[in-house]
């Protein structure tokens, strides 16, 4: 009898083990273009063709859900196996994930201001801009950066849930100055039909380089092994090589 129930109980466990095992890895982003963005409902992008591809090589089940950066980012910091795109890699995050491959190539990051902006003030110090608001997104790399720099909300940093809201608040005149990558300026641009020469970079703040990273809670296995599947696909010429 006892060995029956021990058989029973060993049974149960492999079989919730084995339920476990299938669970779908839970995949966080945000409206961030070009990487990951909704078009039409539909989530897009090269970031987001970049990360279903590795899942699909691994053979791990997965679920995206888009979220507000600033939900996104505390998900992936808070929840184990848990897997955040597209996410720039600096020295302060580095402890923070577990990080997989990168998933883009380094983008330059600056202060715009309207072209057409006659008073517009010169810039050449960042601490120069401590007189003005500016927008950036919140719990972006750009919000935590200019937060060590000793910048203030309320005061100076304005931050916004995301990067069309930012842009629409400095065509405005709302903002004097906004934080953007170069590439993800551009698209935002081409979305709302806006041409290149209505802003001009006032000010370099930063390179950044964009990466796909899960919990720092997460088995090491399970960031191995889509690791491992990167891999081969790079190798396989299906994956860019990022510098």
């Amino acid at each position: 009898m006892q060995y029956l129930i021990k058989l029973l109980i060993t049974g149960i466990f492999i079989y919730s083990s084995s339920l476990f095992a299938i669970e779908p890895v839970q995949v966080v982003t945000a409206n961030w273009k070009p990487y990951n963005y909704l078009e039409n409902g539909v989530l897009v992008g090269s970031g987001t063709a970049i990360v279903k591809a590795v899942f699909k090589e691994a053979q791990v089940p997965y679920k995206i859900n888009v979220y507000p950066w600033a939900r996104t980012y505390k998900m992936a910091e808070k929840t184990p196996n848990t897997l955040i795109y597209t996410l720039v890699r600096v020295p302060m995050r580095e402890k923070m994930f577990k990080w997989v491959r990168p998933i883009g190539m380094s983008d330059k990051v600056y202060f715009y201001q309207l072209a057409n902006n006659t008073d517009a003030p010169q810039i050449k110090h960042i601490n120069d801009l401590k007189k003005y608001r500016f927008g950036v997104v919140r719990n972006s790399i750009n919000h935590q950066y200019l937060k060590q720099l000793g910048f203030k909300e309320g005061e100076n940093l304005q931050p916004l849930r995301h990067q069309s809201l930012n842009l629409k608040q400095l065509m405005k005149g709302h903002l004097t100055f906004s934080v953007f990558a170069e590439d993800n300026l551009h698209q935002e641009l081409s979305s709302l039909n806006i041409p290149k020469k209505k802003l001009r970079p006032a000010l370099f703040l930063q390179d950044i380089r964009f990466y796909m990273a899960f919990n720092k809670n997460t088995p090491d296995s399970l960031v191995q092994k889509l690791q491992a599947a990167y891999d081969r696909l790079q190798q396989q010429g299906k994956i860019a090589i990022f510098k």
